[in-house]
């Protein structure tokens, strides 16, 4: 790199990757690119070689309804206040 202003540079990175990082959690963002991937079968190649595939990367479960869970749940809090007598 030739006469580059090397923190100004990095400056200029990382607001483009926080815009990034913020612009690919948008809900209208992400529904577009899912209905893109499903006319490839979830996967997706650019001509610049960039790689785009569906995957499931979590899972969250919620179980504060479950009456199994709560009582589980009861007898954690109760052995964990034991455990910091």
């Amino acid at each position: 790199m030739e006469k580059v202003n090397v923190p100004e540079m990095a400056g200029v990175l990382m607001a483009m990757a926080e815009f990034i990082w913020r612009f690919r959690k948008e809900s209208t963002f992400m529904g577009g690119m899912f209905d893109e991937l499903e006319k490839y079968k979830g996967k997706f190649q650019s001509a610049s070689g960039t790689k785009i595939k569906i995957c499931e990367v979590g899972t969250r479960n919620d179980f504060s309804s479950d009456g199994t869970w709560k009582s589980i749940a009861e007898k954690i809090e109760k052995l964990t206040a034991q455990k910091n007598y």
